[in-house]
């Protein structure tokens, strides 16, 4: 069903388009998804949601690589101290290994979903950001400035990893 049409202003579009303003129209499909103007198939949100769970899933991973690393290494973690900025080094293990897992994630959710466009990976990404947000807001609120920083280097990364994926 039309989203205008259901408020009763489809002749107020009809208006706008004689003057030449373009008006786009969204479509919901019983399937569940969002259906765009001029798209080949809908938004799937339920590749999203799994994808939100993958992206997080990979962020795990990628942390307890990070572990291994710096084990296989022979990199002790507890020598990095707040205080000292040249401590910090065996922390970029960690983040090198957290950073990676998003690449990782926007290509198994756009090979997983089929999908043609970055928007579900893009989209999965930013729910799982959100989620691990609000997370750290309540364990560490301090680290949510840090997270806010490198999210959107973690959202293009996830977008990269998709776009490899469905070229």
């Amino acid at each position: 069903m039309l989203l205008f049409e259901s408020f009763k202003v489809e002749p107020l579009l009809q208006a706008l388009t004689r003057f030449g303003y373009h008006v786009r129209r969204l479509h919901y499909t019983l399937e569940g998804g969002l259906e765009l103007p001029r798209a080949d198939e809908p938004v799937k949100v339920r590749w999203i949601l799994f994808g939100a769970l993958v992206t997080l899933g990979a962020m795990l991973v990628g942390l307890a690589g990070g572990v291994i690393a710096a084990h296989v290494l022979h990199i002790d973690l507890s020598t990095v101290n707040e205080l000292e900025l040249r401590t910090a080094a065996p922390a970029l293990l960690l983040g090198m290994g957290l950073l990676g897992s998003f690449p990782t994630s926007g290509w198994l959710v756009a090979r997983a979903a089929h999908v043609r466009t970055l928007l579900e990976p893009a989209l999965a990404c930013v729910l799982a950001l959100v989620v691990t947000l609000v997370a750290l807001g309540f364990a560490a609120p301090f680290a949510v400035v840090f997270a806010l920083a490198i999210s959107p280097i973690a959202w293009v990364l996830s977008c990269a990893g998709a776009w490899v994926a469905s070229s």
